[in-house]
């Protein structure tokens, strides 16, 4: 099961995509708070420093 992260900058912001309300879209705040179980299949959206961030605490965190 996978996921799609959304990573805007410093601040969230919500990207006009169709389907962008879908269950298995995150932000970086719901990965970094541990709200949410993330896929093994991973798609970041504009991986600027955060999106970087993010996909390396991804990378090094679990199996």
């Amino acid at each position: 099961m996978g996921s799609l992260i959304t990573a805007t900058r410093g601040h969230p912001r919500i990207p006009d995509i169709t389907g962008i309300d879908h269950p298995k879209v995150l932000s970086y705040i719901d990965i970094l708070a541990n709200t949410v179980l993330v896929g093994g299949k991973v798609a970041v959206i504009r991986a600027g420093g955060i999106g970087f961030d993010v996909s390396e605490y991804l990378v090094h965190s679990g199996p």
